[in-house]
């Protein structure tokens, strides 16, 4: 008789059992898969510029703000793209200041009319021993932030070994927005 009770417990717990792991492939089914969270990109690409390809989506997909922190930015596709941008989302970018001095430096044309407030960072030293700010990022909406070593320049995709790392994090791109904003509104650095 007990014999048949332990059978008996062990088939119903082998009923239990086999019920939660279909229950829990199920659910498991059910669930949305979750959106990648990271891309990443690497340069050279050549004709291809696969880095310009992804900003290009990235920005294309802003519909409230689009912050850039940027080292060199001579790329006249990617001036084009962000002029396109700020007529959907305000636009707002920090260069350094020795970095616009040539002539193919794409903050020029960018105004505040056009929806793209731009602001020069010169930071402390003089020549060779000048600071720099050699930031390379970009907001997007406050929930996306695009970062690496690549500066928006059609070399640095076609010519160059660099790297684009997008994450789709709203908690990561909040300090990339933080730090933005700190070198935005610290005029000791930063001028129109």
């Amino acid at each position: 008789m007990e014999a048949r009770s332990r059978m008996k417990h062990a088939r119903s717990l082998s009923v239990l059992v086999l019920a939660a792991v279909i229950a829990g492939v199920w659910v498991s089914r059910a669930e949305p898969e979750p959106a990648q969270t990271a891309s990443v990109f690497f340069a050279p690409s050549g004709k291809d510029r696969r880095i310009h390809k992804a900003l290009e989506e990235l920005l294309g997909e802003a519909t409230k703000t689009v912050d850039i922190a940027m080292y060199q930015f001579t790329s006249p596709q990617l001036g084009d793209l962000v002029k396109k941008t700020a007529r959907k989302a305000k636009v707002r970018l920090l260069i350094d200041s020795d970095q616009v001095k040539g002539s193919y430096s794409q903050d020029k044309g960018m105004r505040a009319k056009d929806n793209i407030e731009v602001r020069y960072v010169r930071l402390p030293g003089e020549g060779a021993e000048r600071e720099k700010f050699h930031n390379k990022f970009c907001v997007v909406d406050g929930q996306v932030v695009a970062t690496g070593s690549f500066n928006w320049t059609v070399l640095a995709d076609e010519k160059n070994y660099e790297n684009l790392l997008v994450l789709r994090d709203a908690k990561i791109a909040q300090e990339y927005a933080a730090e933005f904003d700190r070198v935005w509104n610290d005029d000791k650095v930063t001028s129109k």
